[in-house]
C-alpha cells in the first residue's frame, strides 16, 4: 500500500471520527462527518460514477495530487462499511465502487435514512453527544448566549438602508446581523467575510465585541465546528 494512503488510513486508530447525518438526492448520498478537530466535513458518494469525494482541505489538495483517499473517506469506507470493504487494496487501487459494493452501500444508507441513526448511537460510528450538538447546530441553536446578542430584532434594532461593508441596499429578505454594542445592522455574509480576514471590530463603532462571534466555526471559518 502507498505510504501516503497508509498514513491516512492509520488515522482511524489514533483519531476520533463520527457520522452525524446521512442525506440523499436523486443519485448521490452525502454523509456529514465529525473529524478529529470536531470540524464537520461532507463525504459524497456519487451514484453515477460510483466514486467517493470529501470536501476537507486534505482531499481537495494533497490527496488529489497524491491520488489517495483522505482520512474521512477512509472512515466511511472502513468503519461505516467495514463489512463491505474487506479488501482495502482493491478500492485504493481502483478508486471506484463496483456495482455490488454500491448496491450494498445504498441499502445500508437507505436503512439509516429510514430508521435514523438512533440504532447506531454510542457505537464506533455515532456519538450521542455530538449527534445532539449537530442537530442543534442545524436548527441554528448551537451557539452561546453571547451569540444571541448578534441576532437582529426587527422591532427594536436600528434600521439601516445600506450595508456598510458591501455598500449594497439592505432588502427585506436579506440575512442580517447586528453589533451588540451599537445595534447597527449589516449583511450576515458580509460581516462574516469581514471577520474572516482578521477584523475583530465593529464597522460602525469599532467595538471589539465581535471577537466572541462565530464560536461554532472552524479556525479558518470555512467549516462548521462542534467545539
Amino acid at each position: 500500500m502507498d505510504n501516503n494512503q497508509l498514513r491516512r488510513l492509520n488515522k482511524l486508530d489514533s483519531e476520533s471520527f463520527f457520522l452525524l447525518k446521512v442525506e440523499k438526492d436523486e443519485v448521490n448520498y452525502t454523509l456529514s462527518i465529525s473529524g478529529s478537530t470536531k470540524n464537520i466535513y461532507k463525504v459524497k458518494i456519487l451514484g453515477n460514477s460510483r466514486t467517493i469525494y470529501c470536501d476537507c482541505p486534505d482531499s481537495k489538495g494533497w490527496c488529489r495530487n497524491l491520488d489517495c483517499y483522505c482520512k474521512h473517506s477512509c472512515f466511511v469506507l472502513f468503519r461505516i462499511f467495514k463489512t463491505i470493504f474487506t479488501n482495502k487494496e482493491d478500492i485504493f487501487r481502483e478508486k471506484f465502487l463496483t456495482v455490488k459494493q454500491y448496491e450494498s452501500i445504498s441499502n445500508r444508507l437507505d436503512s439509516m435514512l429510514n430508521g435514523g441513526l438512533i440504532n447506531y448511537q454510542n457505537s464506533d460510528i455515532v456519538d450521542e453527544e455530538l449527534l445532539e450538538k449537530f442537530k442543534k447546530l442545524e436548527q441554528n441553536e448551537f451557539k452561546s448566549e453571547k451569540n444571541e446578542d448578534y441576532e437582529v430584532n426587527e422591532e427594536q434594532d436600528k434600521k439601516t438602508d445600506m450595508c456598510p461593508i458591501c455598500f449594497i441596499d439592505i432588502e427585506e429578505n436579506d440575512k442580517l446581523i447586528k453589533c451588540p454594542k451599537c445595534k447597527n445592522i449589516s449583511h450576515l455574509e458580509c460581516m462574516e467575510k469581514w471577520l474572516s480576514v482578521g477584523n475583530l471590530t465593529c464597522v460602525y463603532c469599532r467595538s471589539d465585541v465581535w471577537k466572541d462571534y462565530g464560536i461554532n466555526k472552524s479556525e479558518n471559518g470555512n467549516y462548521n465546528c462542534l467545539e
